[in-house]
């Protein structure tokens, strides 16, 4: 344990001064964007707007401040004499998609790793006492620090390796020793059906070490967390089965506790060595090493994009600070082998309860990573991508077995390994019963025995209703008297994962990753659709699609809005890549003619249309055309403007924007501030894509700022404060289910407010939209990714642009609509004038990292320079 407790190495100086280095570095360029030529950015301060600063304890433990590297993440919260947390991992799952031991609802569960507490002692002396503790989470450092009554600790998680370091300063005149404790989250061996979770501890190279394993028939996971003490002694002792510590010696000085974390699927997999490994590189290095590292990390991430705002009444400040926070959670929860699942991504911290259980909602999922192709991190979106990558061939199955079709099917709700192989006699049922070739009231008992073993969350059995033992033995009943219910028969999420992998290609160009990674999923998505039996061409010489959803509320639908946007958007882009890749030349007829002949969206002026209206009011979008098999609301009026680039500010058809715009003022008559605006609401991406400048401040603001109401609608009353809590997150999806998903939907607003880079048609060149929706008594200044492969940084002032800096990362052409109507555009490239340019459309040529400034003629670059902050 000595050796492991070292002091300074020559190697640890050494890091020393490469941090010292890097800060000085840091410093000097910290007010230069690279990107700019125009703009000096003090990224401290702007990122720092963002900090939470508390004078308390925060009010309860799901409110406690984030801290995480993307693949190990956790909550600190405080009681008088403790520091805690949850220790959570993105790749720790009890279960997958076989399971037959998680029969309902909230039962499954994952990602928790073990509970560490840090006890100050003492009961008379509080450390962290209700007036007198104060917090401070740093976004631009990564570091939360908390200052209690004689006690300091600063807390960080290391990026490069999977280890918090948490530096203890105690200044107390008492002999108070501090202890650690590494618990269980529950008892040492817990049976569930077929499924056992075990849990030991242990100690190991005087290392206290907590092990999980979850196994069931083929299925195994396990984790294991580590704890060191770095410059103190420390003994250990196991207090219980299910706790064991290390107690600090009592004395005043600074100290610092690591927590190493690890996982693997692989039974072979020497976990605890490598958390052990993570430990020793980490107290070679020492805190100040660590936390240098750190910064340098955080400091790069805060560079790739960036927007400020500021306005007269302080609702655009407010703005960019939530803006900015949501990228310090995304970046502190989206870096590892799989997405933080939507609600507690990494942040769940009462053991092993999850509401919703662990299956990823694609909905939900969206929330946080569709904002993130115009920030340029695409690095975030890699857990996405790969876990749905990762199932193809198990979505490509579902495919077969479930609908009788062909090419993929990606559930809305899915286990993070895909989708199960069913015996072929129940695979054959289900394909009859849900695609209604076979009544469902002539059930088999052998169906109904397998669908008894299986989670009523998972997509293909959600028809499975409430369900209670009685003697043992499940019963449980349907939602409906049908196969129909809120999430079976849902083909559009598969398209809807599909277009989020074409616009990676769309944002950067790579034709590596259109060819290995986006086709086969448009490939997959297109086969699906030409090959599922409930697309059929009518009389009327249109294809129409039959019972299906229109995504949860409306059920057992013709021609959902969500299918035929789902046909008309992607069709296109398949038939576009499979032409630049030179490939499946025989498939493109089919899909062409297809969606040369997909019927119309379905409106109101349709005599069959569900939840049509009184003839006279303005059209507006409908969930589909009857029969359908029910539901009670008229879900997602503006689809075709969120999705797939059906609607857009470039789009030629007046008729279809004339609808659109008439289906939002049907969806939203009245916005001012007192306009609602739900968690999950695209209502301002929306209203950008529309060009709905005065809609956009209160959009934004007032989804940021939801209410109280809202939550206690949706999930019950849980407390008071459990609206949006001191970490600024919420629980509307539930007790545990801690999230940021408004910030998500709300950030993808105020981007394309900003900025928009969109094409007249799916699978068309973008055109890129300076300020198209963005609120006229604002300014801001802003760099975001453009389609097409720009990085774009511009100024807005009270509606007018000073300028626009574009720099392509691959030799392109650019369209840019005229940021100045009726004048004439400058164009210098690398500071030297080069043309002049006229009319709405700007299009010139661009090569590889050239820096391209756009100005109003009359002005030149001197003019317009700025420094933000």
């Amino acid at each position: 344990m000595k050796k492991l407790l070292s002091v300074q190495t020559e190697k640890n100086i050494n890091w020393l001064m490469l941090g010292l280095l890097l800060i000085i570095l840091t410093n000097n360029a910290n007010c230069q964007n690279a990107k700019s030529t125009l703009l000096k950015v003090n990224y401290e301060k702007l990122v720092s707007r963002a900090d939470i600063f508390l004078d308390r304890p925060v009010s309860r433990r799901e409110a406690g401040m984030p801290i995480g590297n993307g693949r190990m993440g956790s909550l600190v919260w405080t009681t008088p004499s403790m520091m805690k947390f949850q220790m959570n991992r993105d790749d720790v799952y009890a279960n997958g998609a076989s399971t037959n031991s998680f029969n309902t609802r909230d039962s499954d569960y994952g990602f928790g790793v073990g509970y560490v507490d840090i006890d100050f002692g003492g009961y008379a002396d509080e450390a962290f006492p209700q007036k007198g503790t104060k917090q401070h989470l740093s976004v631009y450092n990564g570091l939360l620090t908390l200052k209690g009554a004689g006690v300091k600790a600063r807390v960080m998680a290391w990026n490069k390796e999977d280890v918090f370091a948490i530096e203890i300063t105690d200044a107390r005149n008492s002999n108070t020793a501090i202890s650690t404790a590494l618990r269980m989250l529950r008892p040492a061996k817990v049976r569930t059906a077929s499924h056992l979770a075990i849990s030991e501890l242990q100690e190991k190279d005087g290392v206290i070490v907590l092990t999980q394993k979850f196994m069931e028939d083929d299925y195994f996971c396990s984790s294991a967390v580590a704890i060191s003490v770095v410059g103190r002694d420390a003994k250990i002792r196991k207090t219980n089965s299910e706790e064991m510590q290390l107690i600090a010696a009592p004395g005043k000085g600074t100290f610092t506790i690591l927590v190493s974390s690890t996982a693997s699927f692989d039974k072979n997999e020497n976990i605890i060595q490598e958390a052990i490994n993570n430990l020793k590189e980490a107290s070679e290095l020492g805190f100040e090493s660590l936390l240098t590292n750190n910064q340098e990390w955080w400091h790069n991430y805060w560079t790739k994009s960036f927007i400020h705002l500021e306005s007269e009444n302080g609702k655009a400040q407010d703005i960019e600070k939530y803006y900015t926070y949501f990228l310090y959670v995304m970046g502190s929860a989206s870096q590892g082998k799989y997405p933080p699942r939507f609600g507690g991504m990494l942040w769940n911290t009462g053991g092993d309860y999850r509401r919703w259980g662990v299956q990823h909602w694609y909905h939900n999922l969206s929330c946080y990573y569709r904002m993130i192709p115009e920030t340029g991190r695409f690095d975030l979106m890699e857990p996405m991508y790969n876990m749905y990558s990762g199932m193809y061939e198990s979505c490509a199955t579902a495919a077969r077995q479930v609908w009788d079709s062909k090419g993929i099917w990606i559930p809305e709700t899915v286990w993070f390994n895909g989708m199960e192989t069913l015996p072929d006699n129940i695979a054959k049922e289900m394909q009859d019963l849900y695609l209604l070739r076979k009544p469902w009231g002539l059930r088999t008992k052998e169906f109904m025995d397998f669908a008894a073993k299986k989670h009523p969350h998972h997509s293909p059995w959600n028809w499975k209703g409430g369900a209670h033992y009685e003697k043992g033995e499940l019963k449980f009943k349907s939602i409906h008297d049908s196969p129909f219910s809120y999430l079976v028969h849902i083909p559009t999420t598969t398209a809807k994962v599909a277009y989020m992998f074409w616009l990676k290609y769309d944002y950067t160009g790579d034709m590596d990753w259109l060819k290995e990674r986006a086709y086969p999923m448009l490939k997959g998505t297109a086969e699906f659709f030409t090959n599922y039996p409930n697309l059929k061409k009518g009389i009327d010489g249109k294809y129409h699609i039959h019972n299906t959803n229109n995504h949860e509320p409306l059920r057992g639908c013709l021609d959902p809005m969500e299918s035929v946007a789902a046909i008309r958007g992607i069709f296109p882009l398949a038939i576009k890549a499979s032409k630049m890749l030179d490939v499946d030349a025989d498939l493109r007829p089919v899909w062409q003619e297809i969606l040369d002949n997909i019927t119309t969206f379905p409106t109101n002026e349709d005599p069959n249309a569900v939840y049509s209206r009184k003839p006279g009011e303005p059209v507006f979008w409908v969930g589909g055309r009857k029969p359908y098999e029910g539901g009670s609301t008229n879900w997602g009026r503006v689809i075709p403007v969120v999705y797939y680039d059906l609607v857009t500010l470039e789009n030629n058809d007046k008729k279809l924007r004339t609808v659109a715009n008439a289906s939002w003022n049907k969806e939203h008559p009245v916005v001012d501030e007192n306009v609602q605006v739900h968690v999950l609401s695209r209502a301002g991406f929306a209203a950008a894509q529309l060009g709905r400048a005065a809609d956009m401040e209160n959009l934004l603001y007032n989804q940021i700022h939801q209410s109280q109401a809202q939550i206690d609608r949706f999930i019950g009353k849980i407390a008071k404060d459990a609206g949006i809590m001191d970490n600024r997150m919420t629980m509307r999806e539930g007790e545990e289910a801690i999230g940021v998903q408004r910030l998500g939907r709300m950030s993808a607003g105020l981007q394309y407010s900003l900025m928009q880079s969109v094409p007249a048609a799916p699978g068309e060149k973008p055109i890129i939209h300076i300020a198209p929706a963005f609120p006229e008594n604002w300014d801001a200044q802003y760099t975001l990714a453009a389609r097409g492969g720009f990085t774009v940084t511009a100024s807005i002032k009270k509606g007018v642009v000073d300028f626009v800096e574009l720099v392509p990362n691959h030799d392109t052409e650019c369209n840019i609509r005229n940021p100045w109507p009726g004048k004439k555009v400058v164009v210098y490239i690398n500071g030297k004038k080069q043309e002049t340019l006229k009319g709405a459309l700007l299009t010139f040529i661009t090569k590889k990292g050239d820096d391209i400034v756009l100005l109003k003629s009359g002005i030149s670059p001197k003019d317009v320079k700025i420094t933000v902050l």
